[in-house]
């Protein structure tokens, strides 16, 4: 059974945070990065309207409302700077896993281009050109 994430609230930070990150799948992170980006928008634009205002009128907003959104734009911005690390996590682990998939498909074709030569060629073809590579491999000289 599929939990809706809509109706569970994001960690502010730390481990618990990074944990739920782990959890989301692609889609999930992209639908979570578009909505940290609208709300982190949403307060620094308040928070820059009431500087605006300030600075125009004199008058200042309340003291207990704009530390309230500092807090939320520092917890915003954590959470969406977690789920960039997870993305960059994610990424890094996907280009480990194709190096060693493309390394594997390599190796398999050498020795798939090996033995095609031993069935194909006669020994005695078979042995210089093993021993000219062994050649080439050694010396680091291109072919």
């Amino acid at each position: 059974m599929k939990v809706d994430r809509e109706d569970l609230e994001v960690p502010k930070s730390g481990a618990e945070l990074d944990n739920y990150l782990r959890t989301l799948d692609e889609d999930e992170i992209s639908a979570l990065r578009l909505d940290l980006q609208e709300e982190l928008g949403a307060i620094k634009l308040q928070i820059q309207t009431a500087q605006q205002l300030a600075r125009e009128t004199g008058n200042y907003s309340d003291g207990d409302w704009y530390r309230r959104a500092h807090g939320a734009r520092t917890v915003k911005s954590n959470q969406y700077n977690a789920l960039c690390a997870e993305l960059r996590r994610r990424r890094i682990a996907l280009a480990e896993e194709t190096k060693a998939a493309d390394a594997a498909r390599k190796v398999s074709f050498h020795r798939a281009f090996v033995i095609a030569a031993k069935k194909a060629l006669d020994s005695d073809t078979f042995e210089r050109i093993s021993m000219r590579a062994e050649e080439i491999a050694t010396e680091g000289v291109e072919a």
